[in-house]
C-alpha cells in the first residue's frame, strides 16, 4: 500500500483536523475495545513507517520515532494530534472499502458524532484544498 503523508495530503489532513472538533476527534480515534482498534493501531504504526525519517510528528511539535515501541505507544495515545494520520486513514479506508462506502466508513472512524451531511461538507472542503494545493 502506498500512502502519502507529505505534500498536499498534509493540506487535506490539516483542513480536516481544523474543521472537526478536537475532543470529538480524540474520542473517535482513542482505542475503546472495538474491532476498529487493531486497524487504528496498525495505521499509526504505518504512519511511523511512511513518515519522513520514520518520525511521527504531532501538531504541537512533539516527535515520536515510529520504530521505538514506547514512542509509538505514546503517539498512539493521542492519535488525533498525529500529523498525517487522518490522510493515512483516508488511504487505509480506500484500500479496504468499495468507493460507495468510503465516506461513511471514514466518518465512522473520524467523526461518528457528526451528521453525515456535515461530515460530507467538511470532507469536500478538505479535498478541495488538497486539489488546490496540487495545482
Amino acid at each position: 500500500m502506498s500512502e502519502d503523508v507529505t505534500g498536499c495530503a498534509l493540506e487535506f489532513d490539516a483542513i480536516l483536523r481544523q474543521r472537526l472538533e478536537a475532543a470529538a476527534l480524540a474520542r473517535a480515534l482513542t482505542p475503546n475495545g472495538s474491532y476498529t482498534d487493531k486497524f487504528l493501531r496498525a495505521a499509526m504504526k504505518r504512519l511511523g513507517e511512511v513518515s519522513p525519517e520514520g518520525v511521527i510528528r504531532m501538531v504541537d511539535g512533539t516527535r515520536f520515532r515510529g520504530d521505538v515501541p514506547i514512542e509509538l505507544m505514546a503517539a498512539a495515545s493521542q492519535p488525533g494530534q498525529a500529523v498525517g494520520y487522518l490522510a493515512l486513514l483516508r488511504r487505509f479506508v480506500a484500500q479496504l472499502e468499495p468507493e460507495a462506502y468510503r465516506r461513511a466508513t471514514l466518518r465512522g472512524l473520524l467523526a461518528p458524532e457528526l451528521a453525515p451531511v456535515r461530515f460530507d461538507e467538511t470532507l469536500d472542503d478538505a479535498e478541495s484544498n488538497e486539489r488546490s494545493c496540487a495545482g
